[in-house]
């Protein structure tokens, strides 16, 4: 019970960006695959490995919106396709697709702080560095 329409949506930004893949090694949809890197990395992952462990993790999550006919991707079909990709193509589709997204989004700002370890000075009183990053 996938949301068809929601996926062309998402397909529609990813336009311009061939799937690299051919013969058996496109067993999975390239949007599909996409979408659960996309996913993973705002979850925190960092790379093919954690996608796969997101994938078979959340599948019953992902399911309610990717159709997955030939079950969750594995960590060589994640490595496999980004290896392959064309960075400034994918660089141009990620900014359309970021494009599109904040269109929906107006008016928010996501912040995030952090204070780097051991940047404090007790001799002299000096608070710790502080770091703080915002993106709208």
């Amino acid at each position: 019970m996938a949301d068809e329409e929601s996926l062309d949506q998402f397909g529609c930004c990813w336009e311009g960006l061939e799937d690299p893949r051919n013969g058996n090694a496109a067993l999975h949809d390239f949007h599909e695959l996409l979408m659960i890197a996309l996913c993973c990395v705002l979850c925190g992952g960092q790379g093919a490995v954690d996608m796969a462990l997101f994938a078979e993790a959340k599948e019953p999550f992902l399911r309610s919106f990717l159709k997955l006919e030939n079950d969750v991707p594995s960590h060589d079909t994640f490595s496999r396709l980004f290896r392959n990709l064309d960075p400034e193509k994918f660089r141009a589709a990620f900014q359309r697709f970021m494009g599109r997204y904040s269109e929906q989004l107006q008016g928010v700002v996501a912040m995030d702080g952090k204070v780097l370890r051991r940047s404090f000075d007790r001799v002299s009183g000096k608070s710790p560095l502080h770091m703080v990053s915002a993106w709208g």
